[in-house]
């Protein structure tokens, strides 16, 4: 079977709804989670401590960064 026939066959099933294989499925219906819900979700969350700690980390990585730029230049 050349690859031109294979991709008309898989077309076809698609649009009769079938499936090229028992594995592949289509999902019937919309989401009915929101943007906003998904984010929160998704999302690691953290305390104010948590933010301060991370906060200070990359002011000690900035300086690091900007010295080790400064002296790549020389």
């Amino acid at each position: 079977m050349s690859l031109i026939t294979f991709v008309m066959h898989v077309c076809r099933m698609v649009e009769k709804d079938d499936s090229p294989s028992p594995d592949i499925f289509k999902i019937a219906g919309a989401s009915k989670v929101t943007v906003e819900e998904d984010f929160l979700n998704l999302t690691p969350m953290t305390t104010i401590e948590g933010l301060k700690d991370c906060a200070e980390v990359i002011e000690k990585k900035s300086f690091l960064y900007g010295f080790l730029f400064l002296v790549s230049k020389l």
